[in-house]
């Protein structure tokens, strides 16, 4: 299993994984293991199709305490896929939208991650519900933007391909996404040599044509603002789609069939709502401060101005 989740990246660069380890830093090893590990606990093995938690379960469980056991059938049934990060409380929770699926955002409870990760971020994850709570495993690969683009591609053109097998239902996201496990690492190995060798990746730009360049724009609350005054207003404002009580996606005015404005040598990246609306911004109030983030400084720009075009 370790190798199927090594090997193909080792092969489109000519490297061993030492020489790549070497590049991208060794205390990725451990991460790289614990994906691959957890890949094949989610596997029916054969022969026989046995799966090795419910093995150990028949045989140890009787020495596991009820939470740990929980855990394992629940991480048992998880597959990995990609995220979009947003509404991050650092050391408590974040929401994570799949960008492979059609299903409704989760929120997971999570310390660690949340202390470093930001909205916007993209992560390969499993999500772990354990009696209708969610987490995250320890299998977590932060992509780049540019990385996140090709595993959307990849994985629309594995759908396509399956349509000319019996193996997979293309139309059963989940089956493919447990088949899947080792094409998250091997195009987050591929994704952070990129990045490590600069020249090997195209330039971003947001859905305007504009430089792919990440602004957070904070506005301090002013002495007399009432908080759930402001709430009232943000929802009552046509542009903006409340995603909680204190995140709102800022929507961009539809263009009949516009398409990214993508420069050459350039690959777009878009943003959008589950119905294609695309989005101009994440608005957000935390505590006394409004915390608008934008993906380009002429959005940055037009936010501070109050106009979105």
């Amino acid at each position: 299993m370790l190798s199927a989740h090594l090997d193909p990246a080792s092969e489109a660069t000519g490297l061993e994984p030492d020489a790549i380890f070497e590049i991208i830093g060794d205390h990725w090893q451990g991460p790289l293991w614990g994906c691959a590990f957890e890949d094949l606990l989610t596997q029916e093995l054969e022969p026989d199709g046995r799966n090795l938690v419910d093995d150990y379960l028949k045989r140890r469980g009787w020495n596991e305490k009820a939470p740990n056991k929980a855990y394992m059938r629940a991480l048992r049934d998880t597959v990995m896929s990609l995220y979009e990060v947003s509404e991050v409380v650092p050391g408590q929770s974040m929401t994570l939208r799949d960008l492979l699926r059609d299903v409704a955002p989760v929120t997971v409870r999570e310390h660690g991650a949340t202390q470093t990760l930001v909205n916007w971020d993209k992560i390969a994850a499993r999500v772990v519900d354990v009696n209708g709570r969610h987490g995250i495993s320890g299998a977590l690969l932060p992509f780049s933007a540019e990385g996140a683009v090709r595993v959307v591609d990849a994985f629309s053109r594995l759908a396509d391909e399956t349509q000319d097998t019996a193996e997979l239902d293309p139309s059963d996201r989940d089956a493919l996404l447990g088949a899947s496990g080792p094409m998250f690492t091997n195009m987050w190995l591929l994704d952070c040599l990129g990045k490590a060798m600069p020249g090997s990746a195209p330039d971003m730009v947001n859905a305007d044509g504009d430089d792919l360049v990440f602004h957070r724009i904070v506005f301090p609350l002013a002495k007399g603002v009432v908080g759930k005054s402001l709430i009232r207003r943000l929802n009552a404002a046509q542009w903006l789609e409340p995603a909680s009580d204190s995140f709102w996606n800022w929507l961009a005015p539809a263009t009949k069939n516009k398409k990214p404005q993508a420069t050459k040598g350039k690959r777009a990246f878009v943003t959008t709502m589950d119905d294609g609306t695309p989005v101009f911004a994440n608005v957000e109030l935390a505590g006394r401060k409004l915390i608008v983030e934008v993906n380009s400084a002429a959005r940055a720009e037009r936010a501070i101005t109050g106009s979105c075009g």
